[in-house]
């Protein structure tokens, strides 16, 4: 958006107020207001335009092809509401409270958590006891020194790049 238009949409705005504020009595002010408002959304669809064509051009010279597909990804977003909802009754509601509810009750009946005794265990595979530790404090030191700070943290929380550092202290 250029600054040409920022002020012209500023303008139809502070115009707006003053018809607003009169009443829209004034019709010399009510009819300026619509010519600007009219004026800023022909401006408005030329700049969308001018940015689409300007895309289209960096696609076609390989400059920035990122920048096309995020403007298309943006252009792709659907905000989509549910209008009416079969319950478990089999009666259709519109109620946006009564949909709200029902949603709410699959929920709990899908994500109803199980009781323990259905849970396997694998306490045989997954115990690995080392019966003679060696290691000393440089073996220790080093793998904690080659340590990628980049990746996330393990079991214990701790993230690598608090454990590499405290490994040089």
């Amino acid at each position: 958006m250029t600054k040409e238009l920022r002020e012209l949409i500023g303008l139809k705005k502070r115009l707006w107020y003053k018809c607003r504020h009169s009443g829209f009595k004034l019709t010399k002010m009510v009819t300026e207001y619509k010519n600007l408002n009219k004026n800023v959304k022909q401006r408005v669809k030329m700049d969308i335009k001018a940015f689409e064509l300007n895309l289209a051009k960096n696609l076609a010279k390989k400059k920035n092809p990122k920048s096309v597909y995020a403007y298309l990804n943006s252009k792709c977003v659907i905000k989509d509401t549910i209008k009416a909802l079969k319950t478990l009754d089999g009666s259709i509601t519109t109620n946006g409270v009564e949909i709200a509810n029902s949603l709410n009750d699959y929920f709990v009946s899908v994500f109803l958590k199980e009781e323990k005794q259905d849970e396997v265990h694998f306490a045989d595979k997954c115990v690995n006891v080392c019966l003679d530790p060696r290691f000393d404090e440089a073996k220790i030191r080093e793998q904690l020194e080659n340590l990628n700070v980049n990746k996330s943290t393990g079991v214990d929380r701790v993230h690598p790049y608090v454990l590499k550092h405290c490994s040089m202290s």
